[in-house]
């Protein structure tokens, strides 16, 4: 039986405020800034392209490495280390959500949460090469 770490991290990622939390934070600003599709063009939509990019992000970033943990779990790594590297990943990606929708700029979250992130993504990659 596979341990269910990979499934516990994705659905965490799933659920728990992130992906549908960020597709209802655009979903809302769309309402609120009456912009049905694109991002705006008014300066008072500046939070709706911040919305759409945090968004945008996790979803360009999260399934590879999510896929990329289960490979690992498949392979037989210990089940705690890819408990930790998806417990990892849900903290990077709230510290990158936290920090982009705060500012485009440069930032603690957004920078720590890509870092964390990329670690989690090249730690699970190794950890299934080597399994």
């Amino acid at each position: 039986m596979v341990h269910p770490s990979t499934a516990l991290a994705a659905s965490t990622l799933a659920l728990v405020v992130l992906y549908i939390g960020l597709g209802l934070r655009v979903a809302w600003l769309r309402i609120r800034l009456r912009v049905g599709i694109g991002e705006g063009k008014k300066p008072e939509h500046r939070p709706l392209k911040r919305a759409i990019r945090v968004h945008g992000n996790f979803g360009e970033w999260v399934p590879i490495t999510l896929f990329v943990l289960l490979l690992a779990e498949l392979r037989g790594v210990d089940p705690t280390v890819v408990g930790g590297l998806g417990a990892a990943l849900v903290v990077a990606r709230l510290g990158h959500a936290f920090g982009l929708s705060r500012s485009i700029g440069p930032s603690i979250g957004r920078t720590g949460g890509l870092t964390l992130h990329l670690l989690v993504l090249l730690g699970a990659a190794v950890a299934a090469v080597l399994a």
